[in-house]
């Protein structure tokens, strides 16, 4: 892939549009071309910019006096009809219908924003765990590699071991331990590629987390933090974030493997 094919896909990237064979080729591209990757970093923040700005204008919002008055009329209007009569209470579905939208399209903008607002927060959150504990204790988890456990020899089996198999992935595990910030609690898995430390984070606070606008909960949302990359998805029954100084490339392939794996 060069430099004229990536720009003609960014965007279909970004909206994950993309075959997983494409995928490769563009990560592939992106780990070469510095300037691709600035241009991702453009084009993700215009996005963003742009959704911010729709979700937020004035346009996107309904007045409530107008559709409290809406409903009334159409409500008193119903009462009025004769309930014979097709043509009148064909009307009034028709009105209950046009509420329903209304309400619906209100719900779903409100339901977005706050979804945009969690997933940052517990992204920021994560980040900074990352910084506090990966990086800070990197020294006592490099000794903690050699010490092993039930839940590290599991997790060597059912995780590393395919995507080491699988994806020939230099990959190894430090500790395990649980963190807790700011009354969020995470499963802390400290990896080790080459010659970054790697977090893999298990929020066991939360439910569940939005990772696309349009719910689509098996996509991954990735997207650089300071001088990290941060990659997210929902797990079978928790959100999961990875954290890392890789390129985003890297980074995003590592949680797409991750997240491929069946223990997930």
């Amino acid at each position: 892939m060069n430099c004229r094919e990536f720009s003609e896909i960014a965007d279909s990237y970004l909206s994950d549009e993309l075959l997983v064979e494409t995928n490769h080729d563009l990560f592939h591209h992106l780990e070469q071309c510095g300037d691709c990757r600035g241009e991702l970093n453009i084009r993700r923040q215009v996005r963003t910019k742009l959704r911010s700005a729709i979700i937020n204008a004035e346009e996107s919002t309904i007045n409530a006096i107008f559709a409290n008055k809406l409903k009334a009329n159409l409500r008193e209007q119903t009462k009025q009809n004769s309930i014979f009569k097709l043509r009148n209470l064909s009307f009034g579905l028709a009105g209950f219908a046009t509420i329903f939208l209304i309400i619906f399209g209100v719900f779903t903008y409100q339901n977005s924003s706050q979804n945009i607002a969690i997933w940052q927060k517990l992204s920021d959150e994560a980040v900074e765990t990352h910084k506090e504990c990966a990086l800070e204790h990197k020294e006592e988890w490099l000794k903690n590699a050699s010490v092993n456990s039930v839940e590290k020899t599991n997790f060597k089996e059912q995780i590393l071991k395919p995507l080491k198999v699988k994806y020939n992935e230099n990959i190894d595990l430090m500790d395990i331990h649980e963190c807790s910030f700011h009354g969020k609690k995470y499963r802390h898995y400290v990896l080790k590629s080459g010659e970054h430390v790697v977090s893999y984070l298990q929020n066991e606070t939360d439910n569940a987390i939005p990772t696309k606008l349009d719910a689509n909960n098996d996509k991954i949302m990735s997207q650089p933090r300071e001088k990290f990359q941060l990659a997210s998805f929902n797990g079978k029954m928790n959100p999961i974030f990875i954290i890392s100084d890789m390129t985003e490339a890297e980074n995003l392939n590592l949680a797409r493997m991750i997240q491929n794996s069946p223990s997930i």
